[in-house]
C-alpha cells in the first residue's frame, strides 16, 4: 500500500472540546484506531505507524487534558467522558469515510478506555473488528498499587464525586516502564508528557477499572492482549485472573520478564511482542 503523509487535525466532540488527532491515510479501507495511556501523548505511540502503515490507515488522538488536546492538564471530571470522546471520534470517522472498518488498540489507561467503549458500544458508533488491550490496568502493580486496589469501593466513589481535585506529582516510577534506561531519561525532557496528574483522574481510573473489569467485555469481535510478566505499573496476576474468568476465549499473552511499555522495551522483549501484534492484527 502506498503510504501518504501524516495529516493533523482537531476534531470537536459533543461538549465542544477539540482533540488533537493525526492519521496516516493510504488506500486501505481498514483503520487502526489507537488510544494512549495516562499522562502520555500520541508521539509515544509511533511504533504502531512503523508496524502497520502498510496495512491500515493509522488514527491516533491525544486524550483530553493530554498532549495537544484541549482540557485542563491531567484532569478529568468524570472518566466516562473518555468513553464518550472515543464514541464521537469513531462516529465521525465512520460518517466521513465510506466502508469504514477498524481495529481498536489501547495501551494502559487507553486499554481501559478501549475495553469500556467496546463493552457498551453505542449504535451510532460501529463496533471494532478486533480489540487489542496492551498492559490493561485491571489492577495496579507494586506495593502502592496493592494499597490502592484495597481501597473500599464506597471511598473511591466518594473521592470521584467530590468537586475538589489536587494536581500531584506522577505516582509512576519511570524506571519501571522499560529495561531501556533511555526511556526514563527521555520522558524527563518530553514537554508533552504530563509530570503532574489530578487526583480526580487517578481515582476515576481506579473506579472505571473496577466497573469495566468486573464483568466480561463481551465485545462483538475477537479480543487480544498482552502484558509484561514483570510489569510493576499494573498487575499481571490480576490481568490473568480476569481473562481466565471473564474472557477465556481471548488471546492474552504474558511476555515474561518485560515491564509496562512493551513497545519501548529492549529488543529481547520488544521483538516477540511486535511479532505477536503483527500476527493477530494482520492475520
Amino acid at each position: 500500500m502506498k503510504q501518504d503523509s501524516t495529516t493533523s487535525k482537531r476534531l470537536r466532540v459533543r461538549d465542544g472540546t477539540e482533540l488533537h488527532c493525526e492519521w496516516i491515510r493510504g488506500s486501505s479501507t481498514a483503520w487502526l484506531v489507537c488510544v494512549h495511556g495516562i499522562g502520555e501523548h500520541i508521539g509515544r505511540e509511533a511504533h504502531l505507524s512503523r508496524l502497520f502503515a502498510d496495512r491500515f490507515n493509522i488514527f491516533r488522538y491525544d486524550l483530553r487534558g493530554h498532549g495537544k488536546s484541549d482540557g485542563l492538564r491531567g484532569y478529568i471530571d468524570s472518566f466516562d467522558t473518555y468513553f464518550r470522546d472515543l464514541e464521537d471520534i469513531v462516529a465521525q470517522l465512520s460518517s466521513t469515510h465510506p466502508n469504514f472498518r477498524y481495529t481498536l488498540f489501547g495501551h494502559s489507561m487507553g486499554a481501559l478506555i478501549a475495553a469500556g467503549f467496546a463493552q457498551s458500544c453505542p449504535e451510532q458508533a460501529p463496533a471494532p473488528e478486533r480489540l487489542f488491550l496492551a498492559s490493561p490496568p485491571i489492577g495496579l502493580g507494586g506495593r502502592g498499587g496493592a494499597m490502592v486496589n484495597s481501597l473500599p469501593r464506597g471511598l473511591v466513589n466518594a473521592l470521584c464525586k467530590t468537586p475538589f481535585s489536587i494536581p500531584i506529582g506522577s505516582t509512576l516510577n519511570r524506571h519501571n516502564l522499560s529495561h531501556d534506561k533511555a526511556i526514563a531519561r527521555n520522558l524527563e525532557t518530553d514537554s508533552l508528557s504530563l509530570k503532574r496528574l489530578h487526583t480526580k483522574l487517578l481515582f476515576g481510573l481506579v473506579q472505571a477499572s473496577r466497573e469495566v473489569f468486573s464483568r466480561p467485555i463481551a465485545a462483538p469481535c475477537p479480543i487480544f492482549g498482552a502484558i509484561g510478566g514483570d510489569d510493576r505499573i499494573v498487575s499481571c496476576s490480576e490481568a490473568l485472573e480476569y481473562f481466565d474468568t471473564h474472557e477465556p476465549g481471548a488471546d492474552f499473552r504474558v511476555f515474561e520478564g518485560a515491564y509496562h511499555e512493551l513497545h519501548n522495551e529492549t529488543d529481547e522483549y520488544r521483538q516477540p511482542y511486535f511479532d505477536f501484534l503483527k500476527t493477530v492484527l494482520t492475520g
